[in-house]
């Protein structure tokens, strides 16, 4: 009898620890900050060569923006990384503009950004901004060198399609700064480059925590 007690009180343990770590996992944090300005402090930009959507040959830079973005309650954070979402519009360093935080509504950025950034290298960044541009307008855009750009982006793009679900919680932890013309930039506003968990890896938790009940339970009943 005291066995069969001491087991149902180590499954009801074990089934409240799964539904406490499922708790954390599944509730995305609150936004921290609502921004309404930005300023870029700084870039690590190379020039790259692609086919522009409208069918011409473009050499122009890419990689990773330094943006210091400004919250009324707050005042300004520290800088983040952030990529443009549009190969039209330009931006300036050390200008303040207004902006719209806007949500992210493709997955496949989010993820790229989540992968991938902040990045390590000049040659990393520009491969992550080719690697958005390619995402955000398919194949109308063709990027053709540098070679070292060209086949670390393709790297990115390729574990980018192996990917067969995403997280919900990729869209809440980044935003699109929408300035009114000048580049839209996407930044990640949550979660502090902490891994979000896909969903196979909470069910795999799950089952992982209730088979060591069970096991539990079976050596006691021995």
């Amino acid at each position: 009898m005291k066995n069969i007690i001491f087991g149902a009180r180590q499954g009801i343990s074990v089934l409240s620890m799964f539904l406490c770590i499922l708790f954390i996992l599944c509730v995305p944090p609150t936004a921290s900050a609502t921004y309404t300005q930005l300023k870029i402090m700084d870039w690590d930009v190379m020039s790259v060569n692609y086919e522009h959507p409208s069918g011409s040959y473009v050499s122009n830079y890419a990689g990773e923006f330094a943006v210091s973005f400004f919250d009324p309650d707050m005042g300004w954070s520290e800088p983040l990384a952030a990529f443009c979402t549009d190969l039209d519009s330009t931006i300036n360093k050390g200008v303040v503009y207004n902006m719209t935080q806007e949500s992210v509504d493709d997955a496949r950025l989010a993820w790229l950004m989540n992968e991938y950034a902040p990045t390590e290298s000049t040659t990393a960044g520009a491969a992550l901004q080719a690697s958005l541009w390619e995402t955000i307008y398919g194949d109308d855009f063709q990027l053709f060198g540098p070679s070292t750009v060209l086949n670390l982006s393709n790297q990115y793009l390729a574990a980018l399609s192996g990917v067969s679900e995403f997280s919900p919680l990729l869209l809440e932890r980044f935003s699109i700064a929408s300035i009114d013309g000048h580049q839209n930039l996407i930044f990640q506003t949550q979660g502090g480059g902490a891994p979000v968990p896909e969903p196979g890896t909470m069910l795999l938790l799950g089952a992982g925590l209730l088979g060591l009940a069970g096991v539990g339970r079976k050596k006691r009943g021995k």
